[in-house]
């Protein structure tokens, strides 16, 4: 049985105003996650510490 893994997520609305114009806040907290990485035409989100995600295009 495969047992399930925790995925970093980050739930905030990185597209809001707020975040367009002072986006470091969000860069911090993405850091303080891992080294996030956008790959494969935005098909596979891949972080360093934990397995691959597929998500939705």
């Amino acid at each position: 049985m495969r047992q399930l893994r925790a995925v970093a997520e980050y739930r905030a609305d990185i597209y809001a105003r707020s975040a367009i114009v002072d986006p470091y806040p969000h860069y911090l907290r993405l850091r303080h996650l891992g080294s996030p990485v956008w790959a494969i035409n935005n098909i596979i989100h891949r972080h360093n510490r934990l397995p691959l995600k597929l998500i939705a295009a």
